[in-house]
């Protein structure tokens, strides 16, 4: 079967890139759902803020997930519809309100048709960060004309991008079990 095939150069693909340190797969999650019911799966953490109301301090918590739901609709046979929707949040530390960080949110929804056994990607979730670090020997990187001796300066970016791989199977049904007429079982002693 072509699909078959496929998903397979798709693994081997992966594989290698991770084995050269160009990918890394954060998790290989599988869950089963019915037919037009949502299925959900959120990875993360929950972020404390800290809130002032009548001079009570309270402690709320934000999610910082990341999540995907998909809601499957078999069309025929073997063809499905799959309605996505992804949300991945983190802190950002370096914007802070009152010592709280921002959460900064990337949103993607789609719906996508698919035969059974078929991947689809989603992606877009990217993020771009940016380093300057100025460093040296205190005061002596702040002497005029000999300061540049004892300083320096560091500039870096780091690009990431998200990929989520999702893999949908329509589950066959199971032939009903049939009865063995006279046959004998041995009772499995209860441990």
């Amino acid at each position: 079967m072509i699909i078959q095939s496929g998903n397979l150069l798709l693994s081997a693909q992966l594989s290698a890139l991770e084995e050269e340190g160009k990918l890394n797969i954060l998790s290989k999650p599988s869950i089963t759902t019915l037919d037009n019911q949502a299925a959900v799966i959120e990875s993360g953490d929950e972020i404390p803020f800290q809130t002032v109301d009548d001079n009570k301090v309270q402690i709320e918590y934000k999610k910082a997930v990341l999540r995907l739901e998909v809601t499957p609709h078999v069309i025929e046979g073997d063809t499905l519809r799959l309605d996505i929707v992804t949300n991945k949040d983190e802190p950002d530390f370096t914007r802070t309100v009152r010592g709280n960080p921002t959460v900064v949110t990337k949103y993607a929804k789609t719906n996508v048709v698919v035969f059974d056994g078929q991947t689809t990607v989603i992606g877009g979730l990217n993020k771009q960060t940016d380093q300057d670090l100025d460093y040296g020997v205190p005061w002596l990187r702040d002497i005029p004309g000999l300061g540049y001796l004892f300083k320096g300066e560091s500039k870096g970016r780091q690009k990431q991008e998200l990929l989520i791989f999702i893999t949908p199977h329509i589950l066959k049904r199971r032939p009903p079990m049939t009865m063995v007429p006279n046959a004998e079982v041995e009772p499995v002693p209860f441990q």
